[in-house]
């Protein structure tokens, strides 16, 4: 297997957190150094979610991809999206937790929350603004630390088809910029590609690819990618009528393919600046109570794969289903483990020579 050595040395790769998923698996995967740190879940999330995870956070002492709290509603161009912002009970300490204090949020406006439809790219900005700006001085008040915030795009479907393209994100980093606006932009793989087939299907563009709609973004501002299998969604958007406020399996949040890593790839080639990609399988519990710990493992191994290696996403696939079998136990996973930790100090030794050359 033949690896991007440089790449390996500098991407950080996180999974979403699973509330019922053993702590050994958590372990097995950091300690192997598959995955840098955990995603939570976001707003989503119950109380006992948030103090479970900050326990186990403290407990493994890896990375935090904090992608919003209970308190924060909506996206970052809605009115009122932070006023809540300090509701969670834990959240200082959850906010001084590893890297905690870095965050991304979605960029646009949900449709029912717009104060009217005839709302413009400046007052869009303003409202950004104002809501950078609160979560900032919460964060640096809490944290004694100054948050760096990245903006995702979205799809048209609660939220306003004119804040999903790339021409609106664009003109927003371009806005906002210079004056405490966003940081970067994360590009999340399933959003994109139901965006472009909405701009596809509702306005000049005969066809509008996935990678016609990365071109047209700012994508050398892109920081972290956000990967996730599409399933239904897949089907959805190979009809020709699609009616976006009905469809609510645009974004399922389910096991990668293959060749869905393989497009993972294709985006980083395209996204020079991308130093963090994040699996989110099943963000919310209650999407994720039937995953098993052979399908959370394989797709922290596959994505790592795709990251990392040169080689056949598919190909691995056939020796992690070989190699681990669906009663696999954790003494297994070592084994599958130990040529991986060779590979790592490979990893390390390109590392320092980087840091040599610089």
């Amino acid at each position: 297997m033949a690896f991007d050595y440089e790449r390996m040395a500098f991407m950080k790769l996180f999974i979403n957190y699973i509330a019922h998923m053993p702590t050994w698996v958590y372990e097995t995967l950091l300690a192997n150094h598959i995955i840098d740190g955990l995603k939570f879940p976001g707003t989503g999330a119950s109380p006992e979610e948030n103090i479970a995870f900050i326990q186990l956070i403290k407990s493994l002492g890896c990375e935090v991809d904090n992608h919003g709290w209970n308190g924060i509603t909506g996206q970052l161009h809605d009115p009122h999206f932070a006023d809540h912002i300090s509701d969670f009970a834990n959240l200082e300490e959850y906010l001084n937790l590893p890297n905690a204090w870095n965050f991304s949020s979605h960029i646009g406006a949900s449709i029912k929350k717009l104060p009217n439809v005839s709302i413009s790219q400046g007052d869009f900005d303003t409202i950004l603004l104002e809501n950078l700006s609160k979560i900032r001085e919460t964060i640096n008040h809490l944290t004694g630390k100054k948050a760096k915030i990245c903006g995702e795009g979205i799809f048209p479907y609660y939220f306003d088809p004119r804040t999903t393209t790339p021409a609106f994100i664009n003109k927003t980093l371009k806005t906002t910029g210079l004056k405490d606006g966003l940081d970067g932009l994360v590009l999340d793989i399933c959003h994109s590609q139901v965006a472009s087939k909405f701009m596809e299907a509702n306005m000049v563009h005969e066809e509008y690819s996935l990678y016609d709609y990365i071109n047209d973004l700012n994508s050398s501002s892109v920081k972290i990618i956000h990967v996730s299998g599409r399933g239904s969604q897949k089907e959805l958007l190979s009809k020709k009528n699609i009616n976006f406020s009905k469809d609510q399996l645009l974004d399922p949040h389910v096991s990668s393919t293959a060749e869905e890593l393989d497009t993972l790839r294709k985006c980083l080639k395209l996204c020079p600046n991308v130093k963090q990609v994040s699996n989110e399988i099943a963000y919310h519990e209650s999407f994720g109570k039937d995953l098993t710990v052979f399908d959370y493992v394989r797709e922290a191994l596959l994505t790592w794969v795709a990251i990392n290696a040169k080689s056949s996403v598919e190909e691995a696939e056939r020796i992690i289903r070989t190699e681990l079998s669906a009663k696999f136990n954790g003494s297994k996973l070592e084994q599958v483990f130990s040529y991986l930790k060779k590979i790592w100090t490979l990893k390390l030794f390109y590392l320092a020579i980087s840091i040599w050359n610089c």
